[in-house]
């Protein structure tokens, strides 16, 4: 397994996926991994979803299209390919959309390690018909926010680094 600062730098968000569904016992070590977040007063906040279904993946992609329309265009085919799993958080426990943004981080880290591609989507939970579209779609209840729905699978492409502002302009010691 690479280490830590390897696995930090080579994630990408990965949009091409290999036709090779990922074993369970896999990506349940990963959504384990995203567990192991720290939480605030270790409220743990977060629940997932995980989407192997054709069809439930394919209405998905529909709705992921659809709330693009507003903002830009992007391929969504790779969505067929991938595992998919929804991240939510409970409303109603401290400072949950950190807490489970944490462990989102986590898996996508984990996946990275483990040789898959991962891609934290955002896009169809800024558009509330399409949020409730989602919500409908997997059941969601009310009292949980979905903060994202990551795609899983094995990297059918290498995309490049961006650039990184350098820490010369980001980093303040002792004031800003």
């Amino acid at each position: 397994m690479p280490d830590f600062f390897t696995v930090v730098k080579g994630r990408r968000a990965v949009r091409k996926f290999k036709k090779k569904e990922i074993p369970l016992k896999t990506l349940e070590k990963i959504i384990e991994a995203g567990t192991w977040a720290p939480s605030a007063v270790n409220t743990q906040p977060w629940e997932f979803v995980l989407v192997r279904d054709a069809e439930k993946k394919k209405k998905f992609g529909a709705i992921y299209e659809e709330s693009m329309k507003a903002f830009y265009r992007q391929d969504t085919e790779f969505i067929e390919n991938a595992t998919l799993l929804l991240v939510l958080a409970d409303k109603e426990k401290a400072l949950h959309l950190l807490s489970t943004s944490a462990a989102i981080e986590n898996i996508l880290l984990a996946a990275t390690a483990m040789g898959l591609g991962s891609v934290w989507m955002c896009r169809p939970l800024m558009v509330e018909k399409n949020l409730n579209e989602l919500r409908e779609l997997f059941g969601i209840p009310q009292k949980y926010e979905i903060v994202g729905v990551i795609a899983l699978g094995y990297p059918d492409e290498k995309p490049k680094p961006k650039e990184r502002r350098s820490l010369k302009e980001i980093l303040h010691y002792e004031k800003f």
